[in-house]
């Protein structure tokens, strides 16, 4: 199998190196290889018939090509970490699946002060965690503050919390309150009207997870990552870090219609076991051996997929290709003009990659970087990919003083390898090739790791270079639009201050502070990505939708859009 997934591999990456008439070279450098778990041989899974309550006694087995951190606390796991931290535990509010809404939670309801600092939330009653305790309004205090307010700020100046979003957003908290016996309220330094999905399951970050804290103080961080305990649809039976959990189904979860919501949101079945197994033809060949049921998938794996007797289904707009020009606010910078960054765009014929690559299921050409067409602030035709188009491209550099790009130095284009993703590298190269020969650029592909990249962006030691990589698309796009988009207290340290035309980046990202309307909010999104996806600091080619593999014992399974990694697993049913 592996034989058949390389020989498809050369083959896409031959087509699109004679596309472009040109052979392309790459520059590696050391990357960490990561340890390889092989699959447990266990025997294939046997089922009893669903009883009269919808559930049946089962084990589904997942595996994921990534596990994260391997932490359980909310205040430490990383994004990754949702991909096992959804099923331990669950959220101060609840999505609805659909554009990213936002209903309520553990919080019953919510408001947001006029001038969308503070935001109060109303705690309800009879949430119980997987030890007994019931969630209060104690333990939401309790829980934000080790997020976001005193206790974070001693957390983060000891060293324990160390993950640029939990930085950021606690930099900008002027106070977490317990304000009356049921109610929370969690002040910012300036305005957040996405609060409500930051902190919930329609989101892509952890920090909306609540935990007990009576038992979090009674064991502490190394107890807990020892023995975790949440509030979610499973509960941890065992685990070998970093390499397998086992979860079984916690018949008490809040989420059921005997507490009044309008769906059961429990698991249909009463064990998952997720297993991290990074490489894809091993997870291919356990789905095929009857060894797993639910697995990450990419575009190697469908066939296979398909000949073990299961299905392909797919995570809409789950992911994006982000093309950034790093620290080009000076003059000096060969990308500060923005006829430069508009050239490279309007110089990539993306329709063919993507065709040639990926197929039409997988990437869709539309969306400016993070915003896809379900995300808050997309205007079609506005917020899309600039059209292939070489003579504007030239017209462009020519323009800014490069005429045939003559005049310009050296570029690097960093990339890595994206398993959800595969052949962003290649198309990297591909890319490239299509710089060189049709624009006359000097650029060299540098294929990096992840890890080491984004330290060394985050401490400015990589001016002027290219950056091209997958990342999560998002249906509310103010945070990372604020991180990404020239915040001068940003911890990410995108720019300085002092630079006028970062001055003038970081005032137009404000518009979408404002607290407004929804109607008035989408408006405001609308302005502001407009304006940015003029400047062409950042752009994408493509949103793509994340496959996933079913074994032949799955039904059907519906997760999220615009959610990254395992989400929405309620929805899974077993024939």
């Amino acid at each position: 199998m592996r034989k058949d997934i390389h020989r498809v591999h050369f083959l896409l990456l031959g087509v699109i190196l004679l596309l472009f008439g040109w052979l392309v070279g790459c520059t590696q450098e050391a990357t960490p290889t990561p340890t390889k778990p092989a699959v447990v041989a266990t025997p294939t899974p046997v089922t009893t018939p669903t009883p009269a309550g919808g559930v049946r006694s089962a084990t589904v087995t997942e595996l994921v090509s990534t596990a994260g951190n391997g932490l359980f606390e909310p205040a430490r796991i990383d994004e990754i970490g949702l991909q096992y931290g959804r099923m331990l535990h669950t959220f101060l509010m609840e999505g609805t699946g659909q554009s990213g809404g936002v209903i309520p939670g553990i919080a019953k309801s919510w408001e947001m002060s006029p001038d969308g600092k503070a935001w109060t939330f109303t705690i309800r009653d009879g949430v119980k965690a997987h030890n007994g305790e019931e969630i209060n309004v104690d333990d939401v205090w309790g829980n934000l503050d080790s997020r976001f307010g005193t206790v974070a700020k001693a957390r983060i100046a000891a060293g324990e919390i160390s993950l640029g979003t939990n930085l950021t957003t606690a930099s900008g908290t002027q106070s977490v309150e317990k304000i009356a016996p049921d109610k929370v309220r969690i002040t910012m330094k300036g305005p957040r009207p996405d609060m409500a999905y930051f902190l919930s399951s329609a989101g892509n970050l952890p920090l909306g997870f609540i935990i007990p804290m009576d038992y979090w103080n009674q064991v502490g961080k190394d107890g807990y990552e020892a023995k975790p305990v949440g509030a979610g649809p499973f509960k941890v039976v065992s685990f070998i870090p970093q390499q397998e959990i086992v979860f079984e189904r916690f018949d008490d979860y809040y989420y059921q219609p005997k507490n009044g919501f309008p769906e059961d949101r429990r698991p249909k079945f009463t064990r998952l076991v997720q297993r991290l197994v990074p490489e894809a033809a091993t997870r291919a060949a356990a789905l095929q051996a009857g060894q797993a049921d639910l697995i990450q998938a990419n575009l190697f794996m469908l066939k296979d997929i398909e000949k073990a007797g299961g299905r392909v289904i797919y995570t809409p707009e789950a992911t994006y290709l982000r093309m950034a020009f790093r620290d080009c606010w000076t003059p000096a910078m060969w990308c500060y003009k923005k006829e430069v960054r508009q050239a490279l765009e309007y110089a990539i014929d993306k329709e063919t990659l993507v065709k040639q690559l990926y197929g039409s299921e997988i990437a869709v050409v539309k969306g400016w970087a993070y915003v896809t067409p379900n995300s808050m602030g997309y205007l079609p035709g506005v917020t899309d990919p600039y059209p292939y188009d070489v003579k504007k491209a030239k017209e462009l550099l020519a323009q800014a003083g490069f005429p045939e790009g003559k005049g310009l130095p050296a570029i690097n284009m960093y990339t890595f390898s994206a398993d959800e993703l595969p052949l962003v590298p290649e198309l990297a190269s591909a890319v490239a090739a299509g710089w060189r020969k049709q624009l006359g650029l000097q650029i060299e592909v540098v294929v990096t790791d992840p890890t080491s990249f984004s330290q060394r962006l985050a401490n400015r030691q990589l001016p002027g270079i290219i950056e091209f990589r997958a990342n999560e698309a998002r249906y509310d796009g103010l945070s990372i639009t604020r991180a990404q988009n020239a915040v001068p207290t940003s911890v990410t340290r995108v720019c300085d201050a002092v630079v006028p035309e970062c001055a003038a980046i970081a005032k137009l990202s404000e518009k979408m502070l404002q607290p407004a309307d929804p109607a008035t909010m989408v408006k405001n999104y609308q302005e502001v990505y407009t304006a940015l996806r003029e400047d062409s600091r950042q752009g994408g080619i493509f949103y793509a939708n994340s496959p996933w593999g079913l074994g032949p014992r799955i039904k059907d399974y519906k997760p999220w859009p615009l959610t990254a990694y395992t989400n929405a697993i309620w929805t899974l049913e077993l024939k």
